[in-house]
Order: C-alpha cells, then sequence, then structure tokens
C-alpha cells in the first residue's frame, strides 16, 4: 500500500498499529506479540503526593522513534535531518535518542530494540542547550529479584543497573 499524503498515514495507522501490536508473527518475539511483551510488567504508579514542575526537566533515559529514510538518505528527528548513514531511501528506521547525564547521542538502527541482531546505520552526538539530570528514584525501574540477589539489594531499592538489566 502507498500512502499518498499525510491525511492517508493517518487515517490508516489506527488500524495498522492495532494488527501490528497484536501480531504474534515476529519470529524475534518467540511467538508473543508487541502488546504482551510491552505490557508484560504492572504499571507503575505515581507517589499520590507527587506534584508535577511547572518546567520538566531533561532526564536520563531514551526517545524512540520509528522514521522512514528520505532520498538523500536523512531522517527527521526534532526538525533537524540527520544523516541515516548505511540505510537506505524509503527504508523504515528505527532511531534512538540515549539521554545520559554526559550527554546525549541519536543511534539510527534498521530495527526495534528487542530485535535480535540489529545494525546501527549512523550514531550523532546530539547536541542540547540544558543539562541532563539523573532520573529520579521514584521513576527508575524497580530492580529485578535475581538483580536483587546477586547485589544483595533490598526489595525497595533501585538502582541504574536496574535501568540497564531489568
Amino acid at each position: 500500500m502507498c500512502l499518498q499524503n499525510l491525511s492517508h498515514v493517518q487515517q490508516t495507522s489506527t488500524r495498522f498499529f492495532g494488527r501490528y501490536r497484536l501480531s504474534r508473527h515476529y519470529s524475534e518475539l518467540n511467538g508473543q506479540s508487541p502488546a504482551a511483551l510491552h505490557f508484560a510488567n504492572p504499571p507503575r504508579l505515581l507517589p499520590k503526593d507527587f506534584i508535577l514542575p511547572k518546567r520538566l526537566p531533561i532526564t536520563e533515559g531514551k526517545i524512540h522513534f520509528m522514521r522512514a529514510v528520505s532520498k538523500d538518505q536523512t531522517i527527521p528527528v526534532f526538525n533537524v535531518n540527520w544523516s541515516a548513514g548505511l540505510a537506505q531511501p524509503h527504508q523504515g528506521v528505527w532511531a534512538t535518542l540515549f539521554l545520559t547525564t554526559s550527554g546525549a547521542r541519536l543511534c539510527i538502527y534498521d530495527q526495534a530494540p528487542h530485535g535480535p541482531k540489529r545494525r546501527c546505520f549512523a550514531h550523532h552526538p546530539f547536541p542540547l542547550v540544558e543539562p541532563v539530570l539523573p532520573l529520579a528514584a521514584e521513576f527508575q525501574k524497580p530492580a529485578t529479584p535475581w538483580l536483587q540477589n546477586f547485589f544483595k539489594l533490598s526489595p525497595n531499592y533501585s538502582t541504574r543497573s536496574s535501568r540497564l538489566f531489568g
């Protein structure tokens, strides 16, 4: 199916996304659907006394983008065209913006993070005007049981390593 314009994309995206989320044909997912994997863990709720700040800081983490490579082998991310490196025009790519306290980097891959053999087509330093702050403890993933045992952590303790392995 050829998508002629943004309006056509918007009309068909809801149907496509619903089918994609429930599809079990991805060999990399071992018979599970993307929805089953994404919702395997129970949601974490904000503390009852949480107050949203007036201005949200940039915090450590990842932001993912799905993009189509343009004819000039670039992809748009935050209104800037970035070289997609080895990716081919019209190819779908997965871009991830990695935010750390030491800086930010945009990496462009051939597939999503859960893919078994994904290739990095390009990576770019990503300039930021504001500093990146550490992610507050209440927003970090709880440590997984095997990791707690490995580090002898209490069940309520959360670490940066849990975000890497959890």
